[in-house]
């Protein structure tokens, strides 16, 4: 593969930066375990603000955007709470 004393050197320092990173995953603090999804009326009603705008033809973005800024909500979430906010009346 690698030949000489070159070679071994580049072999030594690839296997000393995969030790590196390996270890470093190792001292990595565990991720809080993820709570299952809840549907926007139980994270908290959706703002005025969010009513309005997502009622507003062409502003269903920012609804969507201060949906998620003041819940908390994934994407597809708050897509769903200001989907059916639209359809309501």
């Amino acid at each position: 593969m690698f030949e000489g004393v070159r070679g071994e050197v580049i072999f030594g320092v690839a296997c000393l930066l995969l030790i590196v990173v390996w270890l470093g995953r190792l001292n990595r603090p565990p991720r809080p375990p993820q709570s299952p999804s809840l549907p926007g009326t139980m994270r908290g009603l959706p703002s005025d603000e969010v009513k309005i705008l997502a009622r507003t033809p062409g502003r269903k973005i920012a609804a969507i955007k201060l949906y998620r800024e003041q819940s908390g909500a994934g994407l597809r979430e708050a897509k769903d709470v200001v989907d059916e906010l639209e359809r309501s009346p």
